[in-house]
């Protein structure tokens, strides 16, 4: 972690257009990048008419709609949009939904340029040279942050494991993050997408490459999840939607330039080969990592502590604990269908190297093993 009297940098080209009402900036946004526009979505967009509302406002003859985005996009998935992004001569591309969706039109977005196939990127074959097509994310959960990063996650699904494009012409052009789009989650999704931020953005705050700009972001983050998750999940209100959103906004512009650590690197399999959600397997090891890992960034510990309004680092284990319970989320694998031979699995897959090895202490496997066998 950077010294607060060290160097240290900060980046992000992204410009965000915050609050309510924001998504009907999106046409002129649009309009501003380009000709023919792509917009991509999933299903679940299409029947609540979002995007329907932004190709009304773009114009049906300027705009190609792709409508079947599905969670934990595939290679196969995004080689299949972009022969319609090329086909369709279309010069930008507009993201509606979360985390998958805008992984898919970030993934588009920068591949449509070229000639090769995802998969080709993945293992190495090709590379991504930039720039590539503008990109418009435009979030509906709060959430992952993907609108304000320069990767996204792709899955192979056959073989249970995560991958990521990453290239600094993957940051989005436009941010467009309206609160007001988020009212129609699901309590699971608030609460499963709300966690994921609260993970990044403490993974961000502990991270090896954290600096006093991408803290500021955590530690707000830290309180405004804090205080709105709950009542985002219970009652949905565009108050607390709306905080929950800022949330989630600081926790990407956090996490953009530190990455996330051992939380998510462990994740990955959880989601792969055991189906748990993405925000549920991120958190399930956030409180017992926290403990782990407190007396490695111990000097700025109390920082931390006053967001989780905690006086202790256990208070704050059990304050993230007891928010998981009250959302409906397990805080034990057992819960998860995860025992002692899942977890083996879940060691063997789930040491990505630019996860684990930016935590703040030395995570060995059998560290790792001791932790997800106190969560059973």
């Amino acid at each position: 972690m950077t010294d607060l009297g060290g160097t240290y940098q900060y980046y992000m080209p992204t410009r965000v257009s915050f609050g309510p009402g924001a998504v009907s900036g999106v046409s002129t946004t649009a309009a501003a990048e380009g000709s023919r526009v792509l917009v991509v979505c999933s299903p679940s967009m299409r029947k609540l008419r979002v995007a329907d509302r932004i190709i009304d406002d773009i114009g049906a003859g300027r705009s190609v709609l792709f409508d079947e985005a599905i969670p934990y996009p595939t290679p196969e998935l995004v080689d299949h949009v972009v022969d319609l992004c090329q086909g369709d001569r279309c010069d930008v591309v507009v993201a509606v939904g979360g985390g998958s969706t805008l992984d898919l039109g970030k993934s588009v977005a920068a591949l449509a340029p070229g000639g090769a196939r995802t998969s080709d990127y993945l293992s190495g074959d090709a590379h991504l040279e930039g720039p590539g097509l503008p990109y418009v994310a435009v979030p509906t959960t709060a959430g992952t942050g993907s609108e304000v990063t320069r990767w996204a996650t792709i899955w192979d699904k056959d073989a249970g494991r995560k991958h990521s494009l990453e290239h600094p012409s993957m940051y989005a052009s436009y941010a467009i993050v309206d609160p007001e789009l988020t009212v129609s989650l699901s309590p699971g999704m608030t609460a499963s997408s709300g966690m994921d931020a609260l993970t990044q953005a403490v993974e961000a705050y502990w991270s090896k490459r954290s600096q006093p700009i991408s803290d500021l972001y955590a530690l707000g983050a830290i309180r405004r999840i804090m205080g709105s998750l709950e009542d985002a999940y219970q009652e949905g209100q565009l108050y607390a939607r709306t905080k929950m959103a800022e949330g989630s906004l600081m926790s990407g512009l956090a996490f953009s330039n530190t990455k996330t650590t051992i939380c998510h690197s462990l994740s990955y399999p959880m989601t792969a080969m055991f189906g748990v959600s993405h925000g549920q397997a991120v958190s399930v090891t956030l409180p017992a990592f926290l403990i782990w890992n407190g007396n490695a960034f111990q000097a700025r510990l109390p920082q931390l502590l006053e967001a989780f309004g905690a006086v202790s680092i256990e208070d704050a284990a059990s304050r993230i604990r007891a928010l998981m319970t009250d959302v409906g989320l397990s805080v034990s694998l057992n819960g998860l269908g995860i025992g002692d031979e899942e977890i083996e699995a879940v060691l063997e897959q789930g040491f990505y190297a630019d996860r684990a090895d930016n935590n703040p202490k030395p995570v060995a496997i059998q560290d790792a093993r001791e932790i997800l066998r106190s969560i059973r």
